[in-house]
């Protein structure tokens, strides 16, 4: 049997035909309906913001978002921000809305609301943004959209350690003879 991206080659040893799983050099690069991102902490590398996700269930989770790169978010007073809320998945299966709210002593008093999708467990991409102060209603449906270019947010873990992952189509490249 094979999937997408997969083919069946056979492997010939002594008469003896046994079915081999090959892998195609296609990347996977979109998001698909299933995929739960994993709890824990995830970063882009030099925009120093940080994303906290946890109780992640199938259609909702927990989100704390805060500027630094750092496992905990800054001390109140700091004058970065730190904002608190869930991310629901939309009708569509695999993208998320996160609404979060400043939390008081933080920067900044404003509300957040972005999506992302998850590309893979530990791969988030953004997709958009708005943000809106806390004394405002919160725009209509299709208003205050920002389009962010596609960044991914990679997972952490907890001793922030760097943690490598291959994609499936770098993974097992054969030496060119």
């Amino acid at each position: 049997m094979s999937g997408p991206g997969q083919r069946i080659a056979r492997w010939v040893t002594l008469g003896l035909a046994v079915p081999v799983l090959a892998m195609s050099s296609m990347p996977v690069v979109r998001a698909q309906p299933g995929i739960l991102p994993r709890p824990g902490i995830y970063r882009v590398g030099g925009i120093g913001q940080s994303f906290e996700l946890s109780a992640v269930t199938a259609t909702t989770m927990t989100t704390r978002h805060w500027q630094t790169e750092t496992p905990e978010p800054p001390p109140a007073g700091s004058g970065a921000f730190y904002s608190v809320g869930t991310a629901r998945l939309l009708e569509d299966g695999v993208t998320w809305r996160m609404l979060n709210r400043d939390q008081e002593g933080w920067c900044c008093g404003n509300a957040v609301e972005l999506e992302f999708k998850a590309t893979s467990p530990t791969t988030l991409t953004h997709l958009r943004y708005r943000v809106w102060p806390l004394s405002d209603p919160q725009p209509g449906p299709d208003a205050g959209w920002a389009a962010n270019p596609p960044n991914e947010f990679v997972r952490v873990n907890p001793l922030g350690l760097q943690i490598g992952y291959f994609r499936v189509d770098q993974a097992f490249e054969e030496g060119r003879r």
